[in-house]
């Protein structure tokens, strides 16, 4: 595979363990084992990742996360299971705060706007207001199109 793609992988072992991929867009995949899939990611894109551990009392960890790939040597965040690193862009970890924002992505869903495409500040944003306990505020379809724009008059 290319040097410049970034490697995720996935497991799932029901009822102990979790490392799932919520949403974004892999160049490729591929199953390496019973329960483990490996994820490809080109530069710059941006995907949803769930860890969860738990045991037969229920669940003992909960965390979601969404990052960004990096290019090259570009200084980001170690996160288990990424490789060679990746820039967090928002990170939770208590099951009621998970909820919350997996409800944030499937509002942003149900508009027809791929989670993978949200401006990476509005996820910083939820990140931080989640933090304060501040209001978190909607992503609409025109919020996105004004990304959109900033992103083409920019090039």
């Amino acid at each position: 595979m290319d040097t410049q793609l970034t490697r995720l992988t996935t497991i799932r072992i029901p009822r102990i363990r979790h490392l799932s991929l919520r949403f974004g867009n892999p160049v490729h995949s591929a199953r390496i084992g019973r329960g483990q899939r490996v994820h490809y990611f080109e530069p710059g894109a941006r995907f949803g990742l769930l860890r969860w551990h738990g045991n037969e009392y229920g669940t003992t960890h909960c965390e979601f996360s969404i990052l960004r790939t990096v290019v090259g040597r570009t200084i980001a965040d170690t996160v288990p299971g990424i490789t060679p690193q990746a820039e967090i862009l928002l990170a939770v970890s208590s099951v009621a705060t998970v909820r919350r924002v997996l409800a944030i992505v499937r509002d942003i869903k149900a508009q027809g706007i791929p989670a993978s495409e949200v401006n990476p500040d509005y996820w910083r944003s939820v990140h931080q207001r989640l933090i304060d306990h501040a209001v978190v505020p909607e992503y609409r379809a025109a919020t996105h199109a004004a990304y959109l724009e900033r992103l083409r008059c920019a090039r």
